[in-house]
């Protein structure tokens, strides 16, 4: 008989399949199901209220670029309000019950046993052998692995990471307010959940004193790339071709694939070289709301920054249709950014 896979007691992993079995379902009895799956894949699903069963439904494709990580916590939560609050079964299903489903089971026991990814995802494979989470979904897992099991938006990485997801996204100059007010409204919802922030040293205005922003805003060399990097490319080269087709964008597929196929292949920069990062004249920090200007007139056009303390000029805004930072400093030269807020260090104090 075909039945869902029993990873602990009262969870269950399986497929589009077994969360249409009704029958299935009440001879497991199974009370909650935690559907991952794209909007054509919920028109499938039944009306489980009607069986007396609660539903939750993530819409998410299994692909690399999608995020998983950020409702890591909404999912975990539903699954242990039916397993150690109401003490009944749970089913966790994406289409085959090999990729996405798998990612929200691993992240659920991660957090519960405080386990690696590697080792949690051992765990599950010996109940279900065909989990195969894409390389996007494990490097998410790795990187909730890393901010102990909580989403820390202290963490540069995890901020990184959405910076990348929301920013990118945007296909012309008429869309770019648009994507950063989401941008920064996730970022406060995400700062006010925080209740260990750290004390960040800042950087102020030379002339004025005026804070400016701190350690935690401040871009470095993309390990994004380098960690992620079929997610990151896949991610750069679909909007490049939305682009390219759309006749918003100047630089080609083939430009940027010449421009990133050695950088995929080598390491991230050492630290033996963090010495020529001092020979770099400019920090690139985050898109924090202080600067950017009201209106855009165009793509690939730099816009003075000014201080909001002075209106003194301390660096430049630049949007580029070209998704590469144009700097040659080891710090900056494997960076990614379509918004680069660029910073002289000549007009800054710490």
């Amino acid at each position: 008989m075909n039945i869902p896979s029993k990873i602990i007691p009262q969870l269950y992993l399986g497929t589009l399949q077994h969360a249409r079995d009704i029958s299935l379902l009440q001879e497991l009895q199974i009370k909650h199901v935690l559907s991952v799956i794209n909007a054509h894949e919920a028109k499938l699903l039944p009306k489980f209220y009607l069986y007396d069963i609660q539903n939750r439904q993530y819409e998410r494709f299994d692909k690399p670029t999608e995020d998983l990580l950020t409702i890591f916590p909404e999912t975990i939560h539903f699954i242990n309000q039916a397993i150690n609050v109401r003490h009944e079964n749970i089913l966790i299903h994406c289409h085959m019950g090999i990729s996405r489903s798998v990612t929200i089971v691993v992240a659920f026991l991660m957090n519960k046993w405080h386990l690696s990814t590697q080792d949690t995802l051992i765990f599950v494979r010996t109940k279900r052998s065909i989990c195969n989470p894409n390389d996007g979904f494990v490097y998410q897992l790795n990187l909730y692995n890393q901010m102990n099991y909580r989403l820390d938006i202290q963490n540069k990485e995890f901020r990184h990471f959405l910076l990348y997801k929301t920013i990118f996204p945007f296909l012309s100059i008429d869309t770019v307010h648009q994507m950063l007010e989401k941008y920064w409204y996730m970022m406060q919802q995400y700062e006010r959940l925080n209740d260990n922030q750290q004390q960040q040293q800042w950087y102020r205005c030379r002339k004025c004193s005026y804070k400016l922003f701190n350690d935690i805003h401040i871009l470095e060399s993309n390990r994004l790339l380098f960690q992620y990097p079929t997610t990151i490319r896949f991610l750069v080269r679909r909007n490049i071709f939305l682009w390219e087709i759309s006749g918003k964008n100047c630089m080609k597929l083939t430009d940027f694939d010449s421009l990133t196929c050695n950088k995929i292949s080598s390491s991230p920069p050492s630290s033996s070289n963090q010495q020529s990062n001092f020979d770099c004249n400019q920090y690139i920090i985050e898109p924090l709301q202080w600067t950017i200007k009201s209106t855009f007139g165009e793509m690939d056009t730099d816009y003075q920054l000014h201080c909001p303390g002075c209106s003194t000029v301390i660096g430049t805004i630049q949007i580029r249709s070209t998704p590469k930072i144009q700097c040659k400093c080891s710090i900056h030269c494997d960076c990614f950014s379509i918004i680069s807020i660029v910073v002289d260090k000549k007009a800054v104090i710490v």
